[in-house]
């Protein structure tokens, strides 16, 4: 994974935490200095993944969601589209074999 990949997964992550994502925090995030962060979020921004705002926080761009989305690794539910004779299951479900039972969703 490239530092640039790198850098856009930690800003996810502080997306998902609602935390701004300032170089001190990336830089702390990715374990890298604040000037190497710095020179990727110019990059990342000439690509148009990052929106720079020079005063604020930089931000992902869709592109940019998109991309760190992409990085993440395969989530531990249902991976494929069901076949035709398939039924679809809710968001988050898995998939039971047609002789078991669906497992109930614990409240949180």
């Amino acid at each position: 994974m490239s530092f640039d990949e790198t850098v856009l997964r930690a800003m996810l992550r502080l997306a998902r935490r609602q935390t701004a994502a300032e170089e001190a925090e990336i830089a702390l995030r990715v374990g890298a200095e604040a000037s190497r962060v710095r020179a990727s979020l110019r990059r990342l921004d000439r690509v148009g993944l990052v929106e720079l705002r020079w005063g604020r926080a930089t931000r992902l761009t869709l592109q940019g969601l998109a991309m760190a989305l992409a990085t993440l690794p395969p989530s531990t539910g249902v991976s494929k589209a069901p076949s035709s004779g398939e039924s679809q299951a809710a968001p988050g479900a898995r998939v039971a074999a047609t002789a078991e039972r669906p497992r109930r969703r614990l409240s949180a």
